[in-house]
Formats: C-alpha cells, structure tokens, sequence
C-alpha cells in the first residue's frame, strides 16, 4: 500500500467549489462522517486519540507510508514484520489508534514528525475561514497528507471543516478507482507509446554512437593541425615565413574547436534525451502492466458471470456447483444483494445476507454461521470492523471465507466459479485470504 495517488485532487476541484460538502456525503458505514462535535474550540492542538475513530483508518491510510507504518508496528510488536500484509499493519494501526497507551501516542509522533512542515504552515493562523482556503488551495495542488493531518489536530479547526477534509480525501480514494476505466481506454495508446519510445530511445544510441565518433575525429583532426600549427610556427621564425598563413590557419583552428564544443553539446544534449526517453518507457511499461492486471481480473469475472448466465439458459436439471451449499453474504448493496440471491437460489443453493452493521445488528452475524458453507464480502461496501468480525468467527468455527473485488454480481460469480465438482467449496483459506493485498488501500 503506497501514498494515495493525491495528483487526482486538482481533478474534483471544480467538483468540491461547486457542490461543497454535498457531493462528499458518505453512503456506507465505511464512508459514515464523524459525529458532530460541540461547538467549543479546544485549546490545544488535537491528538490522534481525540479524533472520532471514524477518521482513524483514513488519517493512517492517507498519512503515513506503508514503509514506514510497517516499521513503526513492527517496533511497537502490533505485527509480525514477515509475515503480515500491508492491509493487517493498516487494520493493526487503526485499531491502536483508538486505544489510550503509548502505541496511540507513538503514532501521534510520526504523524508530526512526518509532516512538520503542513503543521507550521497551518499553525500560522487562527482563523478557521483562512484555515479553510489553505485545505482548499492544498486539495488544488495535491499536497493532501501533511494538510490533511494539520487540519484534522489543528485546535481552531471546526467540526464542519474536519468533516469536509474527511469526505473530501474519502472521495479521493472512489476517483482512484474511476480512473481504472480510463486505464482500459489508454492501454492501446500506451502499447503504441512505449513501442514509439523505444525506437526513440534506439535512434537516440545511435546517434549518440555517430556524435561520438564525429567527436573523435574532430579531436583528432584538431591534434594534427595544433601539430600543423606549431611546424608552421617553427618555419616561420627560422624562414619569416607569411604571417597571413598563419593567420589563416590560426583561423581554421579556432573554427574546428567551435565546431568541436557544438558536437560536443549536440551529444551531451542527445544524452540526456535518451536517458528521459529510457525513464518514460519503464514509467509506461508499469502502468502498461497494471492495467494489463486489471483487465485481466476484469475479464475472469465477466466469463465467470457468461458462465452463469449461460448455465441459467441451459439445462435446468444439470447439477450446479452451488446446489445445496449455503452462503452467507455479508455487506454489498441491496440492488445486487437481489440478483445474487435469485442466481444462488436459482442454481439450487440457499444464501443468508447480512448488510455489515448498517440496518442490522453485527451481533445477529453469528447467528447465521452455523451450517455455512461459504462466507464472502466485498471490500468496497464493508467497514473494516466489520471485517475483522468477518475473519475472527470464520477461524473460531472453521468455515472458509472469501474476500470479493467489489460488490457487483460479476465478482460473486466469479469467487463461486471455483467451487469444487462435488460441491464442497474450493474457498481460500483464512491465511491465503490475509495475505491478499487490500483492494481499497493496495
């Protein structure tokens, strides 16, 4: 999990002057805003601990690295430094960040030591309109953490202002997952670019390769007529030879060492060029490469989901892989929540949804574990208590779960497509399921 991609924020500018905190509001229990708080200003700059436990897992996910959270979890023991994945050192610290002990006060000092500067910057005033313009004018030019953390502690900053600064870094992480639509219509562009870029780069070697021989002729050729110069020196005081030869030869040289430093920039120019060249094509070929992973996850669930469809228009009495399993469907969104119990019940399975604590009890989630053959949930409409809720009771009764890309049909079929021919779910387990990079903050 890297520093969110924050270039994105000068994209929703007009977004966020134009529809205010409107256009932010939250529509899960992830993206719930904090609390109102009381109107009173506090005298101090705000702990981390002061803050709602809502803003946690953004504050952490949006201002500190994964290099650097990973070592400071590992140094305080919430981990294993081997063995746990980016999203358990994310989940460990946003769980000692609401907990009062020197783990919440460690991280509190990494946060300040890491973003100093924003802090002074913001410590400047005290008046919570200009602090306000200052988280606009940071948002426009996407220098998001440092401010982000400065306005959430700083002791004038009003509870709607820390609340806009939340809604507005959530949509951020939403606008990142929108541009991988985008990615899908640059990929043929990009293939062109990096081929483009590699002939580029090849031209410019050989280039370089004639510059520099063109050089060292030139250098050789300016050997000779130094040699030349100097005999015709010799001759000339011993034979008061003409001083307009001289002269002219004088001239030629000086022509050759101009000619000589115009090359020798013509290639140090050229030099350059190639380098930046080299850099552009590993750029491209990177985002070549993780656009080429997302068509691909893209495409195993659109043929999951043919499949589906295609099994529900065939033969009704063939046995499905779902037949007589029971599923239990934790979050989502109740459009899809629908049309993924008529296709389990349509394939002859039966399936038992939960929505993650948002209407429902998460007490009730233990409940429905008792006879389960599978538990799934999708990351993207899910909070991470709930999660962890998720992976604690799976372990206690031994029932497999599975984490979903997202909340669409699509998903579900394609992490049922696997199940075994005999019906007994083929579901990873729940080590293989950890160590799976998290899908909204990888």
């Amino acid at each position: 999990m890297q520093s969110p991609p924050f270039q994105l924020a000068g994209a929703i500018g007009a977004a966020l002057r134009s529809g205010g905190t409107d256009v932010l509001r939250p529509v899960d229990a992830c993206c719930a805003a904090p609390a109102r708080e009381a109107v009173s200003v506090a005298p101090r700059r705000r702990r981390l601990a002061d803050l709602d436990t809502p803003m946690h897992c953004s504050v952490i996910g949006t201002c500190l690295t994964t290099t650097a959270l990973r070592s400071l979890m590992a140094r305080l023991g919430a981990i294993d430094a081997r063995d746990a994945s980016d999203l358990d050192v994310h989940h460990a610290a946003v769980e000692l960040a609401g907990r009062p002990g020197p783990a919440v006060k460690a991280l509190h000092k990494a946060l300040d030591d890491k973003h100093a500067p924003a802090i002074r910057r913001f410590g400047r005033t005290d008046d919570p309109k200009r602090l306000a313009e200052l988280w606009h004018e940071a948002m426009e030019g996407g220098d998001v953490p440092g401010a982000y953390w400065a306005v959430l502690t700083h002791p004038q900053a009003t509870s709607d202002l820390r609340k806009r600064a939340f809604g507005d870094v959530h949509m951020l992480s939403h606008l990142v997952g929108a541009a991988n639509r985008a990615d899908l219509r640059r990929l043929a562009a990009l293939e062109a670019q990096q081929v483009e870029l590699k002939a580029q780069a090849d031209r410019q070697q050989e280039r370089i390769a004639q510059l520099a021989a063109e050089c060292d002729a030139l250098q050789q050729q300016r050997a000779a007529l130094e040699l030349e110069l100097h005999a015709r020196r010799a001759a000339a005081k011993a034979a008061a030879a003409d001083s307009e030869a001289l002269a002219g030869l004088r001239d030629a040289l000086g022509e050759r060492e101009r000619i000589v430093a115009l090359h020798t920039a013509r290639r140090e120019v050229a030099e350059r060029d190639a380098l930046v060249a080299r850099d552009e094509s590993r750029i491209r070929a990177a985002e070549l490469e993780r656009a080429r992973r997302t068509i691909d996850a893209l495409l195993q669930e659109v043929a999951a989901l043919e499949h589906e469809v295609a099994a529900s228009d065939g033969d009704a009495a063939r046995p499905h892989a779902l037949q007589g399993r029971r599923i239990v469907y934790v979050g989502g969104r109740p459009s899809t929540s629908n049309a993924i119990r008529a296709l389990v019940e349509r394939a002859g399975g039966g399936i038992v949804t939960h929505d993650g604590g948002v209407e429902q009890r998460k007490g009730q989630f233990a409940a429905s574990l008792p006879g389960a053959d599978l538990v799934v949930f999708p990351v993207d409409c899910i909070d991470h208590d709930s999660v962890g809720t998720i992976k604690r009771l799976c372990e206690r009764h031994g029932v497999p779960y599975r984490a979903l890309r997202s909340a669409s049909i699509a998903s579900f079929a394609a992490a049922v497509a696997d199940l075994g021919s005999d019906g007994s779910p083929a579901a990873e387990s729940p080590r293989a399921a950890a160590a799976r990079p998290c899908l909204r903050h990888g």
